[in-house]
């Protein structure tokens, strides 16, 4: 097929990245979906595309929680010992921890040439959102369900941005970081802005650990105090 070829060979032709290279080359989603089902080594595997989110695979969840000594993810419990209506996250192996909050949205993005999935980690979604894991969890979520999407995250839902990302040996897309477009006017398309309003977080870290309960409450809502 002669439009497979010229995005296979048109990506092959790129020249590979020095270590002291910062610009990345910027590409369309069907370069990277015709790359990947040719199973084509591309050299650079970094790459900018200019795309929108389109959906939010809510059912993956949102964001995770780990333990500031160690990789362990913790759970959340009610802290019945001081305030029932407050939350404590613990974990299986420390004491007297803190909640280290991470973003992690599976999504489906899409150019003006197809959709592809990409998942977004802390650093790109925090830029794209202007605010922390950690703030929007206690000041947004009604449940600590992770499969329960805060409608401020969902805010990053059709704005088109400049995506940087890393194409997986796999196939899979990784959104490493997020910057504005700048039109030819010169006027740029804003990443992100903080409108929210500041309440008290409702969460605690545990000061002892506890086994880790066969369900955790995923689902357990809290409220101000």
């Amino acid at each position: 097929m002669p439009q497979t070829i010229e995005h296979v060979t048109r990506l092959k032709e790129l020249p590979a990245v020095q270590p002291t290279e910062k610009q990345d080359k910027t590409v369309t989603l069907l370069d990277l979906k015709l790359s990947s089902q040719q199973k084509i080594q591309v050299t650079p595997r970094n790459f900018i595309c200019e795309a929108k989110i389109t959906q939010i695979h809510e059912d993956q969840g949102w964001y995770y929680v780990l333990c500031s000594k160690c990789s362990n993810k913790l759970y959340p419990e009610q802290d019945i010992e001081q305030d029932t209506d407050r939350l404590i996250f613990v974990c299986e192996d420390d004491n007297n921890i803190t909640p280290n909050f991470k973003y992690c949205v599976n999504t489906t993005i899409a150019d003006e040439t197809g959709i592809a999935d990409a998942v977004f980690f802390n650093d790109s979604m925090q830029e794209m959102l202007n605010i922390s894991c950690m703030e929007m969890f206690t000041k947004h979520a009604d449940t600590t369900n992770p499969k329960i999407v805060p409608q401020q995250l969902k805010s990053a839902v059709g704005r088109p941005r400049r995506l940087h990302l890393t194409l997986k040996n796999d196939g899979k897309i990784v959104v490493n970081n997020v910057s504005n477009i700048t039109s030819a006017s010169g006027t740029q398309t804003v990443v992100g802005t903080s409108t929210f309003t500041p309440t008290t977080p409702l969460l605690k870290a545990a000061t002892s650990k506890r086994p880790l309960p066969e369900t955790p409450g995923t689902e357990k809502k809290f409220k101000s105090s």
